[in-house]
């Protein structure tokens, strides 16, 4: 599992993409209270990268973690993040 801290702004869209050709990624934004903001295991049943998009609730910090869908799978992988202004 690894963790990344971003600060947003209230009403930004953000969107976190998460690739893998090693292993079958999960990827989750939570809030600075540790709430669960967005989920997503596979983008379809032929994707087994991750993708998600949330509209921040506040101005803060939040966290986005990559894990593995399955338990123990490992690997390298590519991060990135989009914001779009409200």
């Amino acid at each position: 599992m690894d963790a990344y801290v971003f600060a947003g702004s209230s009403g930004e869209e953000v969107t976190v993409e998460v690739n893998s050709k090693d292993f079958d990624t999960k990827l989750e934004v939570f809030d600075s209270d540790n709430n669960s903001l967005a989920v997503n295991d596979d983008r379809d049943g032929q994707n087994y990268n991750s993708l998600v998009v949330v509209r921040l609730p506040e101005t803060g910090q939040y966290t986005v973690v990559v894990t593995s869908a399955n338990k123990g799978e490992v690997g390298k992988y590519s991060l990135a993040g989009r914001v779009a202004s409200p």
